[in-house]
């Protein structure tokens, strides 16, 4: 927003952080009817209204790190053609890499069956984690911590800051570097905020949401991500060592699941996964 304040547009923003208007489902409501002009969030809950992004939230997506900062910023415009009239994809940023964490040692896959996961409410995530046996247990990250306290989850599915920024590393004590999806965040306008602005204020919006360097801010948050472990090892959290035999292991799980999911997603999900696909080609 400092980028658009930067070129003089005559727009000024009001900020509601912490949920202080609702999750981020429920802001993503309130946007597409314009009662929220602009919306903060990640793809998962974008894929409810556009489900071919669905792609970006599928086990092991990328193959590293570098291919994530290449492929990201090159289907943003196939992304925002698919909003098409429900909303206008300002930007895409990063918002970082998934792991296990669970109360015990997870090593492989077989390792979570018969345990309780907190996990996302979407399909692949679902399917993922049921595919390896293991009961998925949907629920906002906001309710991980309890959930571990009553015993509602065993395991989580969750970015490792956020597991220690919660206090859920207390219980889930076992950081497992599974790194099987790399979360995307986006910027949305509302289309009806969209259409009271001029021309110098949505060309602001724009440039603003082309400058952001995506490979730089996946640089500063892998940095960020590094240092929380160091804090959750305080408080005796311990990072399970992956062979290269285990870590294959859990790309093979998941890739197993993306036929059936992208089978059932709605949406021109082939086109969109072509056009993914062309772009990690162009990355290599």
């Amino acid at each position: 927003m400092d980028k658009v304040r930067e070129s003089g547009a005559d727009i000024e923003f009001e900020y509601f952080l912490n949920a202080q208007l609702g999750n981020q489902p429920d802001t993503l409501k309130s946007m597409l009817s314009g009662r929220v002009d602009i919306w903060i969030g990640v793809m998962p809950f974008l894929s409810a209204v556009t489900p071919e992004v669905t792609l970006f939230t599928m086990p092991y997506a990328f193959d590293n790190i570098d291919e994530v900062k290449c492929v990201v910023p090159k289907m943003k415009a196939p992304a925002a053609d698919l909003a098409g009239d429900k909303y206008k994809l300002l930007a895409v940023v990063p918002v970082g890499v998934q792991d296990v964490a669970a109360a015990e040692p997870i090593y492989k896959p077989e390792d979570l069956a018969g345990k309780k996961v907190r996990v996302a409410p979407l399909p692949s995530t679902m399917a993922f984690f049921g595919s390896v046996g293991a009961t998925a247990q949907p629920l906002p990250g906001a309710e991980t911590a309890s959930a571990l306290q009553t015993g509602l989850v065993e395991a989580v599915d969750l970015n490792p800051a956020f597991v220690v920024l919660t206090g859920s590393h207390k219980i889930a004590k076992y950081h497992t570097p599974t790194n099987h999806n790399y979360n995307i965040g986006a910027y949305a306008i509302s289309m009806r905020t969209w259409a009271k602005l001029d021309d110098a204020q949505k060309a602001a919006l724009i440039k603003a949401g082309d400058e952001l360097d995506f490979a730089k801010q996946v640089d500063e948050l892998a940095a960020f991500d590094r240092q929380v472990p160091a804090k959750g090892a305080a408080d005796g959290m311990e990072t399970v060592t992956l062979s290269a035999e285990d870590n294959e292991t859990w790309r093979q799980a998941g890739l197993a699941i993306w036929d059936k999911v992208l089978a059932d997603t709605p949406g021109d999900i082939s086109t969109f996964r072509a056009k993914f696909d062309a772009a990690k080609s162009e990355c290599k």
